[in-house]
């Protein structure tokens, strides 16, 4: 009996028949495919959190100038009315 130990072997080629190393390359291709359709989905959702964001931080400056010029108005009008009471 024969024992044989090996550590740290790197094969550098295999020839395999055409049919299995075409089916290991689809394989392979398919993963890749799989992969990149989560990353376009993951990119997806950002853009449309980003979207988002974006009408977020618009409708908060529309209710800020909104208020802002009502107030300047009301400040506006009491000074008038001040003005008036003189």
């Amino acid at each position: 009996m024969v024992n044989f130990s090996c550590e740290g072997i790197q094969i550098l080629k295999i020839d395999l028949p055409k049919p299995y190393e075409d089916s290991i390359v689809q394989t392979q291709v398919e993963v890749q495919k799989t992969s990149m359709r989560k990353f376009e989905q993951t990119a997806e959702l950002i853009r449309q959190n980003i979207s988002v964001l974006r009408s977020e931080a618009e409708m908060k400056i529309r209710v800020t100038n909104a208020t802002a010029t009502a107030e300047a108005y009301r400040i506006k009008q009491f000074a008038i009315v001040h003005l008036i009471n003189i």
